[in-house]
This record gives C-alpha cells, structure tokens and sequence, in this order.
C-alpha cells in the first residue's frame, strides 16, 4: 500500500501483531527477506526424513521433492559386482587392473598367428623385406661379391699409392708409424720383438724386472747415471745361484793396440768441495803392465786427491810389489830428526813395549780416524829403520878404528 505525504515504500502485514511492517529493499528494488528462523523443513517440496549428519540434499525429479542424500556411502563394493544394484562393467574403465586376468585362449591363439610370420618377409613370401632398404647393420656376418670386393681394392691401391707402399695397397712398417704420431696408447701389449732403428723413451718408471737378455745398455758418450736417495745404497750385483763362484763388476777396454800403462777400469770417488764444485778425491786403476800376446800382465794403481790433482800414492806390480809414495808429507827435517834418533831405543820402546805413542809423537804411528786403533806411516818407518842402520854403520865403523888402533 501507499501512504499519503509521503515516499513509495513497501510494508508486509503481521499477522501475529497485527501491523505493517516496513519491508527490507536493497538499491536495485529486490526485498530482502530474513530466512535465519526458517526451518528448513518449513519450505515446500523438501522431504528430510531420515537426514543424518553431513547429508546434503539433492532434487529428486522422480519424487519432484528435495531429498538427503550421504556426502560419502559406507562399505557398499557389492553394489559394484557381478549382479549389484549399481554394476560396473570393467569394460568401461580405464588404465590397467592391479591384478592378473584371464585371457580368452581364442584371442591368445590369434595373436600368436599374428606374430609368428617371419615366413611372410622371407624370400618368396607374400611380404619379402628387401634388406637393402634396412637402415643399420645385420647382426651376422654376410657373403661379399667377389666383383665388389676387388674394385674397391683397386681404388685404394690407386689412391693410396706411396702411402701405404708400393703396389696393390701394400703396407711397409716405416711408412705406418706416420699414422701413430702424437697417437696415445692406453694399456696397449705388445707381442714379439719391436724392430727399430732409433727410439727415444721420455721418463717412465718400470714395472717390473728388466730382462737383459745378454743385450747392453750404450750410454754413447755420456754416462750411465744411477741415482739414489738411500743412505749407503747404490749399484749392487746379485748372484742367483748356489756356490763358490762371486759376482763380478767387469769394465772392459775394446782396443785392439793396448800399450803398458793403458788404463782398463777406475773406481772413482767425486764429491763436491766448500765451493760446491765436483771434486776428484781418489780412486783405484786396474792397468795393463804388458799386453804380452797370450800372456799379459796387469797392474793396479791407487790415486789420491791432492791439491786439485791425482797423486800416485800406491801401485801393485803384477809379481806383487808394493810402492809406496815416500815423499808425500816427508821433508829433510824429518829425515834428519831421524838421524838423530837412537832408533833402536825408539822401535824397543814404541814397538816392544807397545808405547805407540812414542812413534806417534815422530810420525810413525796414527790414530784411526774413529779414534779406536793405529795407523802405520810405512815412509816414515822406513825412515825410522833406515837410520838405525845409518848409526849402527857408523858405531861399526867407530869399533873397528879403535880395534885397528886408528
């Protein structure tokens, strides 16, 4: 209705208060209407009976009403199965059934024709495969024709003529190293003897023993250097058997006009001196005496280091004969204060009465240098001897002039 004086409004008659009530209308017209103590049930076409908790309703459009219905249904797999209320045929699944099944054997016995075929692609078959149109390679060894065979070797020989050789594609050995230059081996084995004629090896470490095979080591003109960083070690010869004979360290002169004195072999020792430098300190010489034709004889000398030079200090004739350097630390004043000695005292003393010390105080004697034991100086005692008989000379002489009355 429409009240007078005043703006279009809508009002709805209470019943229960019998009044108008203003209506609740929203900017566009539409009347708000306050459903928050309407039941549901209240409404019409909604049928709740049985409703439980998190049911929701659903129009049912055979019952033309508002139906619950459960968000989620119980235990109900027998519904789904062979005879259920809500059957379900796997045919219309898909993805793939978590269990082994059954197969039909007519279908099984039909896929077996299918696959077993080979017959078909073979030659005469009703779908021979032309292996020439096949891509790849054929897992067998296959025949060649003879005529193929001998054409492309014909132009390889005339292609590769002055590389591989001369001739029908012949390969020479000196010409196939150009092929491995700068090539890297991984664990290669190589069989039979390697023939060469110059091979360089940069640094490696062996494996393993080096067999000789009576075969030498030519250091040209240098050296054969072998080093070692272990205390005492060096160059050691082993004898591999059992019996009286010995190892033997052999130098060898290949000359054909040995001459006396020529020297064979030397066991040098070198060290370097407070500057630094390599330094000769001495060392044993196996020498030719006389190179007698069936009949030679050696001779050894030892050298010692002595002032920047070799010092012939001692030599071994081939009859054994010792020399002796005598006048290497021996001056005149020595042999004088020889002289002057009664050397018969001196020798009963320092040699008799073991009183070394006495030699030692003129020259004869020395200490080791250990500091345990004595060193004789074989100059100097003959020396020593020489002038006991130099004084017993001259005692003699003496007796014999008073005897004579002189």
């Amino acid at each position: 209705m429409v009240m007078q004086g005043q703006e279009r409004l809508l009002y709805g008659w209470d019943a229960t208060t019998s009044e108008w009530i203003k209506l609740q209308v929203d900017a566009s017209g539409f009347v708000k209407v306050d459903l928050s103590a309407v039941d549901l049930g209240d409404l019409g076409d909604v049928n709740l009976a049985g409703i439980a908790a998190n049911d929701i309703i659903y129009w049912n459009t055979v019952a033309g009403e508002w139906q619950p219905i459960a968000m989620w249904v119980a235990a109900h797999a027998a519904s789904h199965e062979l005879g259920g209320a809500d059957e379900i045929d796997v045919g219309g699944l898909s993805g793939q059934l978590a269990d082994d099944q059954h197969v039909k054997d007519a279908e099984v016995l039909a896929v077996a024709a299918a696959l077993v075929h080979a017959a078909r692609h073979e030659l005469g078959g009703a779908d021979e495969i032309d292996v020439g149109g096949l891509s790849g390679q054929l897992a067998d060894d296959q025949h060649v024709k003879d005529a193929e065979v001998d054409a492309r070797v014909n132009i390889h020989a005339l292609l590769t003529t002055g590389i591989h050789g001369v001739g029908a594609g012949a390969i020479v050995g000196t010409t196939l190293a150009q092929v491995l230059t700068n090539k890297t081996l991984t664990a290669p084995i190589i069989n039979g003897v390697v023939t060469t004629t110059g091979l360089t090896l940069p640094a490696f470490t062996l494996g393993g023993k080096v067999t000789l095979n009576g075969q030498v080591f030519d250091a040209g003109a240098g050296e054969c250097t072998i080093s070692t960083t272990g205390l005492w070690g060096g160059f050691a010869l082993e004898g591999m058997w059992n019996g009286a004979e010995a190892v033997r360290f052999v130098g060898r002169v290949i000359s054909t006009t040995p001459l006396s004195s020529d020297y064979l072999v030397a066991y040098a020792g070198y060290g370097k001196d407070l500057g630094g430098a390599d330094s000769f300190y001495g060392q044993m010489i196996i020498q030719i005496e006389a190179p007698v034709d069936g009949a030679p004889n050696g001779k050894i000398l030892w050298q010692t280091g002595l002032a920047g030079g070799a010092n012939d200090a001692m030599k071994l004739s081939s009859l054994g004969v010792l020399d002796v350097d005598a006048s290497s630390g021996l001056g005149a004043a020595t042999v004088g204060e020889f002289d002057e000695l009664d050397d018969a005292i001196i020798l009963r003393q320092g040699i008799s009465e073991r009183q070394l010390e006495v030699l030692e105080s003129i020259g004869v004697m020395s200490r080791k240098d250990t500091g345990s034991g004595w060193m004789l100086n074989l100059q100097a005692m003959c020396y020593l001897l020489a002038g006991g008989i130099y004084q017993n000379r001259a005692k003699i002489d003496r007796l014999e002039a008073l005897l004579n009355g002189y």
